[in-house]
């Protein structure tokens, strides 16, 4: 399978924004079980071994508002104006 080239990406690898600073607040990603309602098994089983697989296996999970922002940090230069990609496990999402 061929590789996908990546569009230019938002910040520079390894160049990502960091700070001291840390917010207090959590959220969660309940949401994305509610995706998986909505799936049909076949689904499901389409989207393993994918990346959508890991974002998935994350609904359980609690993060810290950090964690959003090194996903943003990952965010991918597009043309269209509401049009979203991101890296994830070097793979455009």
């Amino acid at each position: 399978m061929e590789e996908v080239e990546l569009p230019s990406r938002l910040f520079e690898t390894g160049f990502e924004p960091v700070g001291r600073k840390r917010v207090n607040s959590y959220f969660n990603l309940r949401w994305i079980e509610l995706i998986k309602l909505a799936l049909d098994e076949e689904d499901l089983e389409m989207l393993q071994g994918t990346q959508f697989d890991t974002v998935l296996r994350m609904g359980g999970h609690t993060f810290s508002v950090m964690f959003a922002h090194y996903f943003l940090s990952l965010q991918l230069v597009t043309l269209k104006e509401f049009e979203l990609w991101w890296t994830f496990a070097g793979k455009p999402i």
